[in-house]
């Protein structure tokens, strides 16, 4: 063997072993950066956890001194009996067989392959993104509530396809049945905001399942016959929601029949509400209290939504325009990005900055793009992890910075206060990280969110 080809085979086995090295050293800062971030989060090994217990909502009887207003000011979930809904001649008349008669035909929700309906909202931001269908979730069938309830006794667990019916009071008035109205008077006190209101009625069997979400809305829920059961939890729980630009904004990807602790460890430490409704009970659920629906009898129900006061600032706020300059290139508006971030999360939150947008990227983000639901451009994800963690990163001078920081403080002093007013009903840190998910999609696109997030959460 020559010298020369002895030196090509040293050079080729020392770059294999730097290639080794630097995999080795990539895996062990990886390593080392998640175990820093549960530490700083509070979280512990999945095997050490233990699932939350679940408290009982409580039971009133309601007092003809107190208006269904002041409970709902509450914010908190309550079982009422004894309410105007005792007048209600549907009480008394609906049940399956009236609605059967009175509703033969019907536009109902059906799944074939799962009982767990989750919303599939179309048109949002990642959706183009995420390997999922909108048909597996938002079709809707023209059937009969004879095919939506199945057979008598049948349990949708054991079963498919999966059906439900929900339908809007007002286009049953407007249809097959006009006299609807006259079946839920008195109504009037249910109904908490002139702006928007709805009326829904609810048709199911046994067995189907409404998967964890929130609503910006009150909501008086009516049970009229059967029986279901409401799984709550407060506006602040960690329930690893889905990003508020994902189709299924609003709901948790913790499936609470089975949670998995390994993947969503803080859901052992949240608050947790149980409460089972039979005929004649309503239940109070708050503006942006989680809740998991699973009807245990067939079942009939109406429930009466109304806009809560957050509805009207949380416009407010995503009104105001943005400080950022068209013209700005994608290196300008990256770091003005994490400056204008670090000014907002500083003026919001108690958290560090960047434990806040840690937070934000794990729970909302991590599982979904490890499972692939969510598509990764990894071309976009390796030049903000280069941008982000240049060496040019502390010494980076926009043009005119003070002037810069002057105008985004200005701005941050003009929403703060709107933030500050969600504060009160403790819906604050959710809404501040729908704001984040909008802002960087805003300013920087689609593709770029996870990897803006998951690489530039450090604020200057």
């Amino acid at each position: 063997m020559s010298k020369k080809s002895s030196k090509a085979d040293a050079q080729k086995a020392r770059r294999r072993c730097n290639g080794t090295i630097v995999v080795i050293v990539t895996v062990l800062v990886a390593l080392i950066s998640y175990v820093l971030y549960n530490v700083l989060i509070g979280a512990h090994p999945a095997e050490i956890l233990s699932l939350p217990t679940p408290q009982k909502v409580g039971r009133y009887k309601m007092n003809i001194s107190t208006s269904y207003r002041e409970i709902a000011d509450q914010r908190r979930p309550c079982v009422l009996t004894g309410t105007i809904v005792d007048r209600w001649r549907a009480r008394t008349e609906w049940s399956t067989e009236f609605l059967k008669k009175r509703i033969p035909h019907v536009m109902a929700y059906r799944q074939e392959s799962q009982r767990i309906f989750t919303t599939f909202h179309d048109g949002k931001p990642l959706e183009p993104l995420v390997n999922e269908k909108w048909e597996d979730y938002n079709i809707k069938v023209n059937t009969t509530l004879e095919i939506v309830l199945g057979k008598p006794g049948l349990d949708a667990v054991e079963q498919g396809p999966y059906l439900y019916y929900s339908e809007k009071v007002a286009d049953l008035k407007r249809s097959v049945f006009q006299n609807i109205l006259d079946y839920i008077q008195p109504i009037k006190d249910l109904i908490l905001s002139e702006e928007s209101v709805q009326v829904n009625l609810w048709v199911g069997r046994k067995g189907i399942v409404t998967n964890t979400h929130y609503d910006m809305t009150y909501n008086f829920f009516v049970q009229l016959q059967g029986k279901k059961h409401f799984t709550l939890f407060p506006p602040n729980a960690q329930l690893y929601l889905y990003p508020c630009l994902h189709p299924h904004y609003g709901h948790s990807q913790v499936d609470i029949l089975s949670p998995d602790l390994t993947k969503y460890p803080l859901y052992s430490n949240a608050s947790v509400y149980t409460a089972v409704l039979g005929p004649g009970d309503m239940l109070t659920v708050p503006p942006f209290w989680l809740h998991h629906v699973e009807t245990l009898e067939e079942s009939v129900s109406v429930n009466v939504w109304s806009d809560s006061p957050e509805y009207a600032t949380i416009n407010d706020i995503y009104s105001k325009p943005i400080p950022f300059e068209e013209e700005w290139g994608l290196h300008d508006r990256v770091f003005a990005l994490r400056i204008y971030l670090g000014i907002l999360l500083t003026s919001l939150t108690n958290d560090d900055p960047e434990i806040f947008l840690l937070q934000l990227t794990k729970q909302r983000y991590e599982w979904l793009v490890l499972s692939g639901n969510i598509h990764v451009n990894r071309i976009v994800l390796s030049q903000l992890r280069m941008l982000c963690n240049s060496e040019d990163t502390d010494s980076y001078k926009h043009e005119d910075r003070d002037k810069l920081v002057k105008k985004f403080k200005e701005n941050v002093a003009r929403i703060a206060p709107l933030f500050n007013e969600l504060s009160k009903h403790g819906t604050c840190e959710l809404l501040i990280g729908n704001y984040i998910e909008h802002l960087v999609h805003t300013v920087l696109g689609i593709d770029y969110v996870f990897a803006y997030l998951s690489n530039c959460y450090s604020t200057l």
